[in-house]
Order: structure tokens, then sequence, then C-alpha cells
């Protein structure tokens, strides 16, 4: 893991703080947000200004780090991120049910995030050794399409935007003999950010939601 926020540039220093902005101006617009109701027109455009600050950071410190991602190199999506917040997960439950094809990839999500139960209660709950024993299964987010392009880019959370490559894309595959020389930093948001996103979950009554990917995305519901 990468201590991203420490990677200083005036380009990504401007990416986190409309990031920032754009979060700070969600929570204010969730002040007195009734639960189970959908969140007001204003919550939606500070996310949204989240992610675009965020995307920029990203981009601004990927023009000098050695990214080997590209489009269609989906071994990464093998894996179920964890650390979701609830803010996250709505938002991309709100893409997912804006899509034709949602209904069949939330009954995959559904039959992923039982299996993830399984593999985690036979770790006695250590997470980050379920979540190795279920990448090497190779089973592909529900959100993959044929293509392996993301049908949900734009809305993907955090942990899928943080996740990167410096060696060739196949290493990432667990499966892949030489996938101990991969290098896969996670270019992770600060602290600061990441309570943020605690913050306006948890004002949206989104904070108790699982924070796995396939978990949470059947467990959101619609908003």
């Amino acid at each position: 893991m990468l201590p991203i926020h420490g990677l200083v540039t005036p380009a990504a220093q401007a990416g986190l703080a409309e990031a920032e902005a754009g979060l700070v101006a969600a929570i204010s617009a969730a002040e007195g947000h009734i639960p189970g109701a959908a969140p007001n027109d204003a919550v939606i455009v500070g996310y949204a200004r989240f992610l675009a600050g965020y995307d920029d950071f990203l981009t601004a410190i990927g023009a000098y780090l050695p990214l080997r991602c590209g489009a269609g190199c989906g071994a990464c999506c093998r894996d179920n991120p964890r650390g979701v917040t609830g803010v996250e997960l709505w938002w991309l439950r709100r893409s997912v049910d804006a899509d034709p094809d949602g209904p069949r990839r939330l009954a995959a999500a559904k039959v992923l995030a039982a299996r993830w139960s399984r593999v985690l209660a036979s770790t006695g709950g250590d997470a980050a050794l379920a979540q190795r024993l279920a990448a090497q299964d190779g089973l592909p987010c529900p959100l993959l399409d044929e293509a392996e392009r993301c049908a949900h880019y734009a809305a993907r959370p955090i942990a899928c935007r943080a996740f990167v490559a410096f060696t060739e894309p196949a290493l990432c595959d667990p499966r892949h003999p030489e996938h101990h020389e991969a290098v896969q930093p996670q270019l992770e948001p600060g602290p600061d950010l990441r309570a943020l996103l605690v913050e306006l979950s948890a004002r949206l009554g989104l904070g108790g939601l699982p924070d796995d990917l396939r978990s949470g995305l059947g467990a959101v519901g619609k908003l």
C-alpha cells in the first residue's frame, strides 16, 4: 500500500482538495436526511464532485508512476474489495439499478457473497486470508463484462479505483505461476477522505452495511 496522500504535486493536491470539498458539501447537504429516503440532489452533486476530484488525483500521480493497467486487464476484478463504505455501495447500486442487465448482476453478486461468507467462516474470520483464497477461485466480479471491462466503471468504489499494477497485468492473476513477482500497490486515500466517506455514510443511514463489494452490493437496496 502506498500513502498516496503523501505523493504531492500541484495537480495531485488540486485533485485531493476538490475531492474533499465534494464530500464536505455532500455531508452538509445530508444534514437532516431521513433514513430510508433517497439522498437529495445536492448530495448527489457533492459525491460526483468527490469522485471527479479523486480521479483527477489518480491521473496526476499516474503521470509519474509506472502504471501498467489498461482496459480489459481484469485480473484484479477476481478480487472482492474490502473497506467499501456505505455511500460507495449506494452510488454503485444506483448505477446497477439503471442497467437493463442489473438484475442478473445482482443475482450473481448474491451467489458470490454467499461463497465469500463460507470462505470467511472457514478462515475463522480472517478477512485478508479469505480475500486471497477467494481470488484464487478466479471468479469474476459480477460487474465485469465479457470484454473484461467493468460495466459500471464510473461508479466503482475507491477500493477498485485504488488498485493498480506496476508489473505485467497478467501477473495480477493469483493463478499465474509468477504471481509472486507482481507489484500491486493500492493507491488508497488518506485517512481524512476515508473519515469523510464514513461520516457521509452514517448521515445517509448507510453505516451498517457489509464492507466488502460482493456482499454490500446486494445489501444496500434501492434508495
